[in-house]
């Protein structure tokens, strides 16, 4: 999947396209079915390693279910959905990434942890991952580590709710609770803040 060489100057108009790749989903609970929803309706090929996704639900999301080995050697890409336990800590370590496609693209939209992040900037750095957009774990006074990666691709700390709309829905969803609970006839007139 590497894209196109351009020469020095080039615009970088050149993408690579989903259309028939393999999306590899390292988990496949309800975020990572939303996920295959959305690759299948992109014509991918849609693969998951998830010890929990029986072999009835695969079939329903319409993926193929998978071990991690064949995972690895299959993905374009590879997008995780999985929570940081002992089992999954640097599921992505530079042996697994080692074992990938060339170029692949790696998303780790679920936490830091997942991903050995020195592994995966040797593997940025050698080209053998095509582009990362992943989370770290951050620990204060270490954001330099991740800057020379920031060229072309996208590292963030985890942010899940840290959104104008996720605060806002969970104000609504505490608000109607409230209401449920203490003002059973009659809806408050504002929202209030404590601190």
């Amino acid at each position: 999947m590497r894209p196109p060489r351009r020469e020095v100057g080039e615009e970088p108009l050149h993408g690579v396209e989903l259309y028939a790749k393999t999306l590899g989903l390292i988990g496949c609970g309800n975020i990572g079915a939303l996920v295959a929803e959305r690759a299948l309706a992109l014509k991918m090929k849609v693969i998951a390693y998830d010890p929990f996704l029986s072999p009835e639900r695969a079939v329903k999301l319409g993926v193929e279910k998978v071990e991690l080995d064949d995972l690895l050697s299959r993905a374009d890409a590879i997008s995780l959905h999985t929570p940081l336990t002992d089992k999954t800590k640097n599921i992505l370590s530079q042996d697994s990434l080692s074992r990938t496609n060339e170029c692949v693209i790696v998303v780790n939209a679920a936490r830091g942890g997942l991903v050995d992040e020195v592994a995966l900037r040797a593997a940025l750095d050698s080209g053998h991952v095509a582009a990362p957009v992943s989370m770290f774990s951050y620990r204060a006074g270490e954001r330099e580590r991740h800057s020379s990666a920031r060229r072309i691709s996208s590292l963030t700390p985890h942010l899940g709710a840290s959104t104008n709309e996720a605060q806002e829905n969970v104000a609504c969803k505490l608000r109607n609770r409230c209401r449920i609970t203490y003002w059973p006839a009659q809806s408050p007139t504002r929202s209030i803040c404590l601190r």
